[in-house]
């Protein structure tokens, strides 16, 4: 990736999502202390590049996510 003359490199992040009362639970295993939770599955991409970026210090453009969903949310939990 290049932004502005200057060649980005991209890592990509593996993002454990569990169902928690309607929501998605998000860790991030190689990042101490990213923790996040998302409602919708963009939603959970966003805030995990988000809490990454935050604590990282690193542009969101840098970030490149791989969710691991481990279980799903029932119908009734899905608002």
């Amino acid at each position: 990736m290049e932004k502005d003359g200057l060649v980005m490199s991209v890592k990509e992040y593996v993002v454990i999502a569990t169902p928690s009362d309607g929501w998605w639970s998000l860790e991030v295993p190689e990042v101490p202390g990213a923790y996040s939770q998302g409602r919708t599955e963009s939603e959970v991409i966003f805030m995990a590049t988000d809490v990454i970026s935050l604590i990282l210090d690193c542009p969101k453009e840098e970030i490149a996510i791989r969710v691991d969903y481990r279980g799903q949310l029932s119908e009734s939990q899905r608002t």
